[in-house]
């Protein structure tokens, strides 16, 4: 090996060992400007305490286009009218369960066009595969999510974000 490639060699070493010490991801799990806002919804499931009581907030409306904080929005009026009654859909919906413990997180860009996106994220939730594929819009600079579709073996034909978002009729 001449100088010159030895240094090449000991340079991309080390950038290679600095990466692995960074944490540095696979490039198909990297955070994109699409990703984001996914990353940062399921980061508290992820690294949620076993022994907490609290739990994310899967009603963040950061997270939400304004079609979807509006249907929240009607949701939350319209449950303080029934305070006495089951209202609020009763599972968390960004992890298809009451209960979580989140292993294998995997999240991707599947397409990108103009100010529209579809994200995925797979994960297992206490060992079964869930799959949510996101529809994100970019509203004011963000990217939000415009709706969600939940699969899972319980769910094979999944369930839509905006169909849960709805008041449990009264009992």
């Amino acid at each position: 090996m001449t100088r010159r490639s030895t240094t090449r060699f000991k340079m991309a070493r080390a950038a290679f060992l600095v990466a692995l010490l960074a944490g540095a991801a696979p490039a198909a799990a990297q955070t994109t400007e699409t990703t984001a806002t996914i990353h940062e919804m399921y980061k508290g499931y992820v690294t949620a305490d076993k022994n907490s009581t609290t739990t994310p907030d899967q009603y963040t409306r950061a997270w939400y286009s304004a079609k979807i904080r509006a249907q929240i929005g009607r949701l939350d009026a319209a449950c303080k009218k029934r305070p006495d009654d089951m209202c609020w859909p009763d599972a968390d919906f960004l992890v298809d369960g009451q209960d979580f413990e989140i292993k294998d997180l995997a999240i991707r860009e599947v397409s990108r066009a103009g100010d529209k996106a579809v994200v995925e994220a797979k994960f297992k939730n206490f060992g079964d595969w869930r799959t949510m594929t996101f529809s994100m819009v970019n509203e004011n600079g963000r990217w939000v999510v415009d709706q969600m579709v939940g699969k899972s073996k319980e769910q094979p034909k999944g369930y839509r974000l905006t169909d849960i978002l709805k008041p449990i009729p009264k009992s």
